[in-house]
């Protein structure tokens, strides 16, 4: 049997090649178990106070102040709260303590379209791609080539005679190429594993996007409520005060009254009708910034007129232990950059220390087309390399100084993201603490003030006193009132800070994967708190469904599970979702805004990644999962598309897509 030329007898070339290949392997394999990398990553404790500050100063401050308004009861005669919660239980949907039905729509809607959260998101699936890609250059690469040369002169330039005819060498080959480099320091596992850590990181990001959308929704309904009631009440003083100008002038006729009086009077109300513009344009501003925070338009998006006495407020009991802080997502977030900054310094230093590489190829070559692929053309060879760099003007060793010092960075990056933390709940209780008293003197001035106007009232009727008196005790009174709603809310705006600044408003993640030491250990064995109430919160319907990995899980209009068709058919493809209490909300937000549209269809949810896969951790890890929503079945393309369209009006993107 002949060989192509060039190529020896495959078997005598491997006698030669083993040896070196054995010893490559052989040292690949010794020094596999000299890895410079870690096996664990810690992080540094931070010495925080048992309990916060201000929580002693919330004793006597409990009780049912859902009567707000003229009708506040005074903090300091309250009566005790007569239904409790663990905070830990009540925190990752707090906004449902407060008991408004508007304002739990609005949420779910502002987690479903917020652009923030969405981008969020999608900041998570990137960092997700970026982590698959780091994990795969830890297995081997193959590729295959096909290529086809001609060559003229046969011989190459200048081999041709004078008057000699110029002839070709044509040349064909294909074949599979595997490389491979061996990790021996562990560096391209510590690249993975920092991957990993930022993929937590986006992950615990997004949470604090939504943290943050929630908490400033929730204010901003506070706000517009808040100007609801000012509203009212200017409204209420100038009718009052118009009555009272009718009054001066039936008794100017008669003779009672000046001029004057009427003037004085007449600039009174002018005065009040002139805050009422004011007061609208504050409320629109607060209704567009609620639009905004949900995902919308003002225009379509609906709000009442209530007010403040809406809402209930929950109150947070005194020993409500500071390590809590340590679950927040901010925290989290910058724990999980910490850690990936600490496996950044393995990667760095490994990238100090040889390389080995592995490579193989096999294929067919010839000269001719017609005996490309027969067996005496077979090519192959192996190839292994080692490598390392004797001189760089220390550039390595600057890159592994450079980040220690990034790590260095981040590790008091982290500790002042705790005390921000810290800072936040102590100025959020103290808000609420503060805003107690404020409301119960504040609430003694307006009944004062009423109390002088009723006086003024009879006196001035019997010419007691004068209407310059009278007409300064009714400003009093309106401007006590208006305070009075102000600083109502400011209180509630405190408790909403209260629950934010203890990381409300997702769910509390568990300790962060991994082996070494994480802050989680402070909270081991404490109770996380309570959270007092009026009355027993109403229970908020939740549909479910029995979602299995990859299978595709339908919600009828009911909100129960129901199987999924097989039988597929066209659908409204909706915006996908980032984890199994998104899907939830999702459909209580479709179910609210669409509930007429949706007769006789289904949402189905589709799990959209495996993580029984070895690289199927990452957000996996923290139990998010992405999921597909799509409404159906659609007999035909046109049905569909016309609910695209009608959803499409309201706000809600979509497309259109066939399952089959």
């Amino acid at each position: 049997m002949t060989l192509s030329r060039g190529f020896p007898p495959p078997v005598s070339r491997f006698r030669r090649f083993f040896p070196s290949l054995s010893v490559a392997l052989t040292l690949g394999s010794a020094l596999s178990g000299c890895m410079v990398i870690r096996d664990s990553y810690d992080v540094p404790p931070v010495d925080l106070p048992e309990q916060f500050q201000g929580s002693p100063a919330l004793k006597g401050t409990l009780g049912d102040l859902s009567d707000q308004g003229d009708q506040a009861t005074p903090a300091s005669s309250a009566a005790p709260a007569a239904y409790s919660v663990p905070l830990g239980t009540a925190l990752p949907t707090w906004w449902h303590l407060l008991g408004s039905e508007e304002l739990n729509r609005l949420v779910d809607r502002a987690l479903t379209r917020n652009p923030d959260l969405r981008m969020a998101s999608l900041r998570v699936s990137q960092a997700e791609a970026r982590y698959e890609q780091a994990f795969a250059t830890r297995l081997p690469t193959l590729s295959t080539t096909v290529s086809g040369r001609a060559d003229a002169p046969k011989d190459g330039t200048g081999s041709v005679s004078p008057g000699a005819d110029i002839t070709s060498e044509r040349a064909f080959s294909a074949g599979l190429q595997a490389s491979y480099r061996v990790d021996l320091w562990g560096e391209r596992k510590a690249t993975a594993e920092a991957a990993r850590f930022r993929v937590w990181q986006a992950v615990l990001a997004r949470d604090d996007t939504q943290k943050t959308t929630v908490s400033d929704l929730v204010g901003s309904y506070v706000d517009y409520l808040s100007f609801q009631d000012r509203l009212r009440v200017a409204r209420e003083t100038k009718d009052i005060l118009s009555e009272m100008l009718k009054a001066v002038e039936e008794r100017m006729e008669r003779g009672d009254a000046t001029i004057l009086d009427i003037s004085q009077q007449r600039a009174a109300v002018r005065s009040v009708e002139a805050t009422i513009p004011s007061l609208e344009f504050q409320a629109a501003q607060a209704a567009h910034r609620i639009a905004q925070l949900c995902g919308t338009t003002p225009s379509q998006l609906q709000l009442g007129s209530a007010g403040l006495d809406s809402l209930k407020l929950p109150m947070v009991l005194p020993g409500v232990p500071s390590a809590l802080l340590l679950r927040r997502s901010d925290v989290r977030a910058a724990e999980a950059n910490l850690l990936a900054a600490d496996a950044d310094i393995d990667v760095a230093r490994a990238r100090v220390l040889p390389t080995l590489d592995l490579s193989a190829e096999i294929g067919q070559a010839s000269t001719h087309m017609i005996s490309w692929l027969q067996p005496e053309n077979r090519m192959w060879n192996l190839v292994s390399s080692l490598s390392a760099t004797i001189f760089d003007h220390g550039a390595r060793e600057q890159a592994v100084e450079q980040t220690r010092a990034r790590h260095e960075e981040l590790t008091e990056g982290y500790i002042s993201v705790i005390y921000t933390a810290v800072r936040e709940s102590e100025d959020a209780l103290s808000r609420l603490s503060f805003g107690t008293r404020r409301q119960t003197l504040q609430q003694a001035a307006v009944d004062a003030s009423q109390d002088a106007v009723d006086q003024s009232r009879d006196s001035y009727r019997y010419g007691a006193t004068d209407y310059l008196t009278l007409l300064d005790t009714e400003r009093t009174l309106h401007n006590n009132r208006d305070q009075l709603y102000q600083v109502i809310r400011d209180r509630y705006r405190g408790a909403v800070d209260v629950f934010s600044s203890l990381g409300g408003g997702v769910e509390l993640s568990d300790r962060l994967p991994g082996d070494g030491k994480r802050p989680d250990d402070l909270l081991s064995g404490k109770d996380a708190g309570t959270i007092a109430l009026p009355e027993a919160p109403a229970e908020q319907p939740r549909p479910t469904a029995d979602l299995a990995d990859h299978q595709p899980a339908a919600l009828g209009t009911s909100g129960q599970a129901t199987p999924a068709p097989v039988d597929g058919g066209w659908r409204v493809v909706l915006p996908a979702v980032y984890s199994r209490s998104a899907l939830d909300v999702a459909w209580r937000d479709l179910q609210a805004q669409f509930g007429d549209r949706l007769n006789g269809l289904r949402l189905y949810a589709l799990a959209l990644q495996d993580t029984d896969t070895p690289q199927g951790d990452g957000s996996a890890d923290l139990a998010r999962r992405w999921f597909r929503l799509s409404l159906g079945p659609f007999a035909d393309k046109s049905t569909a598309q016309t609910m695209c369209s009608s959803l499409s009006r309201d706000g809600l993107r979509c497309s259109v897509s066939d399952v089959q």
